[in-house]
C-alpha cells in the first residue's frame, strides 16, 4: 500500500485518527436525492463528521464518489483509495481527482494499492481489492444498502469477526438496481405534427448520461443528483442543456479514429422510435425520444452531411476529410444502416442557424410545455396522451 499526500508526496504512515468506512453496494445508474441509499448516506456522512472520524473513500462507482462528494462539501477529512496503476501515473490521477471533485487538499490523502496493474485486465477487475482495502482501513464499518449474500454483505461479517466496531444506525433496506426508464410507443398516439410524410428534418436524439457531461466535473454532476427528485442527466435533461446553452456538444464515443463529431438520423419519427432499442451491453438505450431537429436545407448549410457506411476496404480509400463521416455498416446482427445516421464536425452552435430551421421534440405534452417557456425554439412533443 502506498500513501500519498494532496501534493502527491509519499508519506510513510496514516494518521492515527478514527477512520470509518460507509458501504452500499452496486446501485441504479439514475441515482437522485430521494433514494433510500442516497439519503441514507447523506445522513451517515453527516453523523460521523460529527464524530470527526476520517472516512475512507473511493471512485468508479457512484456509491463511493457520491460519498466522497458529501464528505468534501461538508468539509469532513478523507483517505481516497486509488483505482489499481502503475506508479509514475499516481501523481496525475491524484491532480485530476482533486480537481474533478473540487477537493480541498488539506483534507485529503490518497492510498493506492501496491500491487501493478495486470495488462489486459479492466479498472472494474480491481474492485474487490479496492474494496477490502476500504474496508480493512477503517476502524468502524457502516452498512447502509447491502445486497444480501454480495461482496460487500461478506466484508462487513469479515470485519465483524476481525473485532471492528459495526454501526447499523444508517442501514435501510436494499433495492434492486433499476437502470432502465421505459417508453410506450405502441399504446399511444404519434403526434401528427411530426408523422408527416413532408417532414424534411435530420434530427439528433439524446440519450442519458450515466455520468458526468463532457468537460463537466464530478463536483458538477453529484451536486446535481443532490439536488433534484429525479435523475438530473436523463435524456430529457440533456435536452434541456442543450436548449439552454444553445449548443449541441461534439463526443468521439464509438466513432472510428477519434474524431469529435454530432450525429443524426434522417429518419421520419415514427420510423426513428422504431430503432429506439435497449441495449443491455451498454445499459442505455441506442437514443431516446428526446431531440434537436434541423431542417435538412439548414443541416446542409451547416456542414452536416450523410455518413458512408462500408467495410475496411471502403475506409482504407477514403480522404482523410473524409474519415470523420465513415461508419462501418456493421454485420447481419447490427446493421448500423438502418439509422441513416448524419454528422457534423465538432459542436454545434445553435446561434449560428436560422431559428425557424430548428425544433425541438420532447416525449410527452407535459415536457414539451415545461421546455418552451425557455427556448425560441418550437418544441413538439413526440406522443399524444
Amino acid at each position: 500500500m502506498l500513501i500519498f499526500d494532496s501534493q502527491c508526496r509519499q508519506i510513510e504512515l496514516l494518521p492515527p485518527d478514527r477512520k470509518c468506512v460507509i458501504l452500499n453496494s452496486r446501485q441504479s445508474k439514475r441515482p437522485c436525492n430521494h433514494d433510500d441509499w442516497v439519503t441514507a448516506t447523506s445522513r451517515a456522512v453527516d453523523g460521523v463528521i460529527r464524530q470527526e472520524l476520517t472516512v475512507i473513500t473511493s471512485t468508479g462507482l457512484n456509491t463511493w464518489e457520491l460519498t466522497a462528494h458529501l464528505v468534501n462539501i461538508e468539509r469532513g477529512r478523507q483517505i481516497i483509495v486509488l483505482p489499481s496503476m502503475e506508479e509514475e501515473s499516481i501523481p496525475s490521477v491524484i491532480a485530476q481527482t482533486i480537481d474533478d471533485f473540487k477537493l480541498d487538499p488539506a483534507r485529503c490523502l490518497f492510498v493506492a494499492p501496491s500491487s501493478d496493474t495486470v495488462p489486459g485486465k479492466s479498472a472494474k477487475d480491481f474492485w474487490p481489492e479496492r474494496d477490502l482495502l476500504a474496508v480493512e482501513l477503517a476502524d468502524v464499518v457502516l452498512p447502509l444498502s447491502i445486497r444480501p449474500g454480495g461482496n460487500f454483505d461478506r466484508l462487513q461479517n469479515q470485519a465483524a469477526t476481525a473485532g471492528k466496531e459495526i454501526c447499523n444506525d444508517f442501514r435501510v433496506d436494499y433495492r434492486r438496481p433499476v437502470d432502465r426508464v421505459r417508453y410506450d410507443f405502441e399504446g399511444c398516439t404519434l403526434n401528427p405534427a411530426i408523422d408527416d410524410p413532408n417532414w424534411r428534418y435530420v434530427i439528433h436524439w439524446t440519450r442519458s448520461s450515466h455520468g458526468p457531461y463532457p468537460a463537466e466535473t464530478r463536483f458538477e454532476y453529484y451536486r446535481d443528483i443532490l439536488a433534484l427528485d429525479n435523475y438530473c442527466r436523463s435524456a430529457y435533461h440533456t435536452l434541456l442543456r442543450i436548449a439552454t446553452d444553445r449548443t449541441i456538444r461534439s463526443t468521439n464515443r464509438f466513432i472510428r479514429g477519434g474524431h469529435q463529431v454530432v450525429s443524426f438520423s434522417a429518419l421520419e419519427p415514427r420510423e426513428a422510435v422504431k430503432l429506439m432499442r435497449w441495449r443491455r451491453r451498454y445499459v442505455s438505450y441506442s437514443f431516446e425520444p428526446y431531440g434537436v431537429a434541423i431542417r435538412t436545407d439548414t443541416a446542409i448549410a451547416a456542414g452536416l452531411r450523410p455518413v458512408v457506411y462500408g467495410d475496411d476496404n471502403l475506409y482504407s480509400q477514403l480522404a482523410d476529410s473524409d474519415w470523420p463521416f465513415f461508419q462501418s455498416r456493421g454485420s447481419e446482427v447490427s446493421d448500423w444502416r438502418p439509422e441513416a445516421e448524419w454528422r457534423h464536425l465538432g459542436d454545434i452552435d445553435l446561434l449560428s442557424l436560422p431559428a425557424d430551421g430548428i425544433k425541438l421534440i420532447t416525449y410527452t405534452c407535459r415536457e414539451a410545455v415545461a421546455l418552451q417557456q425557455l427556448t425560441e425554439h418550437e418544441v413538439i412533443p413526440l406522443i399524444l396522451t
